[in-house]
């Protein structure tokens, strides 16, 4: 049992150490003719993707942020920047384009707080604790401008096979068909067989 503060951080650290992994200095290098070979981002794609970031962009990515959605480490949620929107709107634009054209954030912007929120009544050790990230809404903000432009992207460069990434798409339905598949190998005598 650790009841110290820095005792409870080591051990909070060296959890996520260990379930994150360590820094791996011989990695193997990207196959560029592998990449080339599959399909790529466009021209017209590349060109969208880098371009400067437009007030509807940033104005609709703040609509997609839902409003109970828990406030970062200054305290303000995304209905407070809706609502006074008139007033915020050209330092949220300035401050989101900043990032996308000069590749700084406000210092204020990047913090995050990590609470940790028990999962049950008997909470002993880190793996008990359930973590939730509170990001400020600027940071919400351009997670949600890059997802959006992503999302418009990556239909025409993963293939429609691929479960992850692909809007109306649902990892689980592969999970499950594999199991299903699976399931139909392992049965003694008779054909294999697939339940859907």
């Amino acid at each position: 049992m650790v009841s110290e503060q820095s005792s409870i951080m080591k051990d909070v650290m060296q959890f996520y150490q260990d379930l994150m992994g360590s820094k791996e200095d011989n990695l193997k290098h990207v196959d560029i003719e592998a990449m080339r070979r599959g399909k790529q981002v466009s021209p017209i794609q590349r060109e969208y993707l880098t371009s400067i970031v437009t007030e509807k962009e940033i104005w609709d990515a703040l609509k997609g942020i839902g409003d109970l959605k828990a406030s970062g480490i200054d305290g303000y949620g995304s209905k407070i920047f809706k609502a006074s929107w008139n007033t915020v709107k050209n330092d949220v634009i300035e401050v989101v384009q900043e990032l996308f054209v000069k590749g700084k954030l406000y210092k204020a912007c990047n913090n995050t707080v990590v609470t940790l929120i028990p999962k049950h009544d008997h909470a002993n050790e880190v793996k008990d604790f359930r973590h939730i990230a509170g990001c400020t809404t600027f940071f919400k903000i351009i997670s949600q401008v890059l997802t959006n432009r992503l999302g418009n992207v990556l239909p025409d460069i993963i293939h429609q096979s691929q479960a992850a990434f692909m809007k109306g798409q649902v990892i689980q339905n592969h999970i499950l068909l594999g199991f299903e598949l699976m399931r139909g190998y392992n049965r003694k005598g008779g054909t294999p067989r697939c339940m859907l």
